[in-house]
């Protein structure tokens, strides 16, 4: 079983963080799902191509986990974040749709992998909990620009190593009202 953790992190704001497992449960931090419940990540053929655009076939067939709710109420997030998951042999692929009305307004630049200024961008974080611990676990970022940073987690994510490096590999497209990866 895997489980992971999935946050959208805007500077200005935190956009969305799902709890999942590979028939994915959905508990956020920040913003909410309208309801939680299992999402399922579909098997697929091959994996889709690394450009960030979530154009390939497998997203067509993969359900999508949307409507957020801002944290502590019933209102839906203004800018909706939908985030999609797809398995074959070699890999598990998570697909994320940031809506932004204002492209523009988008912090983001190319980073060198690991840097830390990845979180003072508008990026996408997805922790992955192999074990459902919640304890151990895998830290992964990318920002509008494509740029990875990892870090492998310990103690609830008190304690994390920027020198650990996973083999996830990550692109970014950003298009006329949304940005993804």
């Amino acid at each position: 079983m895997l489980g992971s953790k999935t946050c959208v992190h805007r500077p200005r704001a935190l956009r969305a963080v799902l709890t999942t497992l590979v028939v994915i449960t959905l508990q956020v931090v920040g913003q909410r799902p309208a309801a939680a419940g299992p999402l399922t990540a579909v098997r697929t053929p091959s994996g889709p191509s690394l450009d960030g655009k979530l154009d390939d076939a497998c997203w067509s067939e993969a359900p999508i986990a949307t409507d957020f709710r801002v944290m502590n109420t019933e209102r839906l997030a203004k800018a909706q974040t939908a985030v999609q998951f797809a398995f074959d042999d070699n890999a598990l692929y998570i697909g994320v749709r940031c809506s932004e009305a204002e492209v523009d307004s988008i912090v983001t630049r190319p980073l060198p992998r690991d840097d830390a200024d990845v979180f003072r961008t508008d990026c996408v974080e997805i922790m992955l909990d192999p074990t459902a611990s919640q304890n151990d676990y895998v830290h992964l970022a990318v920002n509008a620009s494509g740029s990875l940073a990892d870090r492998a987690c310990t103690q609830g994510g008190f304690v994390g190593d920027m020198s650990w490096d996973s083999t996830a590999r990550a692109a970014s497209f950003i298009g006329p009202d949304f940005w993804s990866c």
